[in-house]
């Protein structure tokens, strides 16, 4: 007993004496909401196979965070500009201004045509209203409160960053059956990352191990909050994000996008 109860004792303690603060996050306060700022945003997003660097594409992503202080609500509509038409892809997600919690969620592309979700407190469901969803039956129960991982970038603005903090985030892709899951984003430092017109901005890095092989990495801005850049490896496959200094594209399209 004696040596279980010292191996749990050095099981507990913080990794090279340096404390490491962990924070779940069910949900957002105002003071954390009000960091999300409305606008429009734009990402270079590119992507490509590790072994087979020849094999890459790109595509233009447009996030506009519009604040409906009447009903309360955050709307985050995104449009994702690819080269092959069939992957163009339009997005409209609603989420509770108290808390960021989702409420609804619809994606379209012409490949795999239109999803629609609504987020009740004990699932997620097909939107049954809506015209041609193709989940109009779908259920996926949940046991606590879980974010739209869509909205990713989004979210974590909102988090409270400091030196070695861990955040425990229920995460959920709408439609996906894979239920909502418990993840872990590390803080594991700080850089700075060169920036349009010759500086500099100081960024945290917050990272998630998908497993052994597979990461995602991210410069979260310390004075704006917004995420920077992203790199990630799944499968093989690095993507990158890179937010656009200059806006590139219109929110609006001049012609249907899908």
């Amino acid at each position: 007993m004696k040596k279980l109860a010292s191996l749990l004792l050095l099981a507990a303690l913080p990794v090279c004496g340096m404390a490491q603060s962990v924070d779940t996050i069910r949900t957002f306060t105002s003071k954390q909401l009000r960091r999300l700022k409305p606008g429009t945003r734009e990402y270079l997003v590119f992507r490509q196979r590790t072994e087979r660097p020849q094999y890459n594409t790109s595509a233009v992503w447009v996030r506009d965070i519009a604040i409906d202080e009447k009903n309360q609500q955050i709307a985050v509509r995104q449009l994702w500009y690819a080269g092959d038409t069939l992957s163009n892809r339009q997005i409209y997600s609603l989420n509770n201004l108290r808390n960021f919690q989702p409420l609804y969620h619809r994606a379209q592309t012409r490949r795999s045509g239109l999803d629609a979700f609504n987020f009740l407190p004990d699932r997620v469901v097909g939107a049954d209203s809506v015209v041609d969803n193709k989940q109009a039956g779908f259920s996926m129960p949940h046991t606590s409160p879980t974010f739209n991982w869509e909205l990713d970038l989004e979210t974590l603005e909102l988090l409270d960053y400091a030196p070695n903090k861990q955040f425990v985030i229920n995460f959920y892709h709408p439609g996906s059956k894979t239920p909502p899951q418990w993840y872990v984003y590390r803080v594991v430092g700080k850089e700075k990352i060169p920036i349009q017109g010759g500086g500099q901005e100081e960024c945290w890095l917050l990272k998630i191990n998908y497993s052994e092989q597979n990461y995602g990495q991210f410069w979260v801005s310390v004075k704006t909050r917004e995420v920077l850049k992203m790199e990630e490896l799944f499968n093989g496959v690095m993507r990158y994000k890179v937010k656009l200094s200059t806006p590139a594209i219109p929110l609006s399209p001049r012609k249907p996008l899908i």
